[in-house]
């Protein structure tokens, strides 16, 4: 608990204060007199005022904000140079979007120092895409793909590897997929239909590749360490199900609930037994018996330049996701369900903490990419919001009124808590009720 609340308090810590830190400093470059520049809501821990600026630590750690002299709507201009509001339009919407636009600078730069790091590939993603495992019941399944099919394109684009695989939108996108692959030395074309709920449920529409049930790592304190599993064990059976895949034997760990596992494993070419109940995993809520694959792995870096454009093409990457599981939700299509808020954030970053410095960076990259995006959404009090009634009143040469700004923030104050409520509500059930 302590080092989530620790690692929660320096990931999102640091991602306010370079987003505040944009504001400020365009502001202060522009003119525009700065009063507060706060990171935290409430009442001030810590502070100091230095020049016409009080800096300051707040109580409450889900954000920050920066308080400069004539922003407020109701606040009345002088015309003085250093408000906020006697500024050209071009020069507020430089301020207002200078915030996002440093999350999103940090976003390229965080995930460009895991490439320039070194990512440990597995050497499975560099090799063809011959599938592994098909699960019963899955799209992949009901479309009749079978364990041994080669693909070789996915809607009618070439993939030679399973990485290009896992890189394929139409996975996560489509409701049909059409699929070319060879079996026994004859090529098929097979389509496979899903939606949202069904992609939710079977990752990559039931499909893995060839990864064997073989403990590559144990995790402490879970059931396969106390039942006395060892690195190296080759799991063969779990109850009468024979297990051919690392992926077929975690689908039945999930799907066992508080029932007792009867687990054989061979080790030095003896056959053991071993019976134990699987344990929730509090950071994903996954029945899990605490074991990861063996994996051959190869790790691959990059230069400077090139962990940037790397950096890049997955941040846009991640950003159409984002943006296509938006338009899902608001049209309906898609479940609320798995957004997360403050608690998650801390779960997650947790973890990461636990798992390693990269670890930490690649959530923090992650993180910072989203909070860039969604601030510019054009909600009112968000700063898409203001960027949006700037704009307005751009094309109409004139601001709004002061009860039209005010009537707008209230507005878009209310959607705002809205959404909160929505998020805190999600994280407080996936944290004590859902399994």
């Amino acid at each position: 608990m302590i080092t989530q609340i620790l690692a929660f308090i320096i990931v999102l810590g640091f991602l306010v204060f370079v987003h505040e830190f944009g504001h400020f400093a365009v502001a202060k470059w522009i003119g525009v007199r700065v009063d507060v520049f706060s990171i935290g809501f409430g009442p001030k821990i810590v502070g100091f005022k230095r020049g016409d600026t009080d800096y300051r630590i707040a109580a409450i750690p889900l954000g920050g904000y920066v308080k400069m002299a004539g922003h407020d709507p109701g606040e009345e201009l002088t015309g003085a140079a250093f408000e906020f509001g006697s500024r050209k339009v071009w020069e507020r919407m430089a301020i207002i979007f200078a915030g996002p636009l440093m999350n999103l600078i940090w976003a390229i730069v965080f995930i460009a120092i895991i490439f320039y790091a070194g990512i440990e590939k597995p050497l499975y993603l560099s090799q063809s895409a011959k599938i592994g495992w098909v699960e019963g019941g899955s799209p992949a399944a009901k479309a009749g793909l079978h364990v041994g099919d080669l693909l070789y394109k996915i809607a009618g684009k070439s993939v030679a590897s399973w990485d290009e695989v896992y890189n394929t939108e139409d996975f996560v996108k489509a409701d049909a997929l059409t699929l070319q692959l060879i079996r026994q030395g004859e090529k098929f074309n097979i389509t496979i239909h899903s939606n949202d709920s069904l992609r939710a449920a079977f990752p990559l529409l039931g499909l893995s590749p060839p990864i064997p049930a073989i403990v590559g790592r144990l995790v402490p304190g879970f059931p396969a360490e106390k039942a006395g599993l060892k690195k190296g064990d080759v799991i063969v059976k779990i109850g009468a199900d024979s297990i051919r895949s690392f992926y077929q034997m975690t689908r039945l760990i999930r799907s066992s609930r508080d029932s007792t596992l009867h687990i054989s494993v061979t080790r030095n070419g003896t056959i053991l037994d071993f019976d134990l109940t699987a344990k929730k995993d509090e950071s994903s809520g996954r029945l899990m018996i605490g074991i990861a694959p063996f994996q051959q792995t190869e790790k691959i870096k990059y230069g400077v330049i090139a962990s940037l454009k790397k950096s890049i093409a997955t941040n846009v990457f991640l950003s159409t996701l984002l943006g296509d599981f938006l338009a899902r939700v608001l049209r309906g299509e898609a479940s609320g369900d798995e957004v997360g808020g403050p608690i998650k954030i801390a779960e997650l970053a947790g973890e990461a903490a636990r798992s390693g410095f990269l670890d930490v960076i690649r959530l923090m990259g992650f993180l910072s990419l989203q909070l860039g995006l969604l601030n510019l959404l054009p909600i009112p009090v968000l700063d898409g919001g203001h960027l949006f009634l700037l704009t307005i009143e751009a094309v109409m040469r004139k601001p709004l009124s002061q009860g039209s700004r005010e009537a707008i923030q209230m507005f878009g104050l209310v959607i705002l808590i809205t959404i909160m409520v929505y998020v805190f509500y999600n994280d407080i059930l996936g944290y004590f009720v859902r399994p």
